[in-house]
């Protein structure tokens, strides 16, 4: 029996990526490498965002993971049953 991959872990995957890229670049903002200045740039919002999308991507990631234990505890239990059982 396959067992069909949950579209929220590409969504986690997705959220964690943008996070991460939104996370450098703020990085780099706030290291000084940034050229115009924008309102509200004291707040740093792009490490905020950047962190709360690297969080809630890698929550639904782990949570949705496709390859769980219960997964492989159900295919051990379909190759254990003898043709007759299947």
């Amino acid at each position: 029996m396959k067992k069909m991959i949950p579209v929220w872990f590409f969504v986690g995957v997705l959220l964690s990526l943008y996070g991460v890229l939104i996370l450098f670049a703020g990085i780099g903002d706030f290291a000084g490498r940034g050229g115009a200045r924008i309102a509200m740039s004291q707040l740093h919002l792009q490490l905020w965002w950047g962190g709360a999308l690297l969080v809630l991507g890698l929550v639904y990631t782990l949570r949705f993971w496709p390859w769980t234990h219960d997964q492989n505890q159900l295919l051990q239990e379909e190759s254990s049953r003898t043709p007759k059982e299947r």
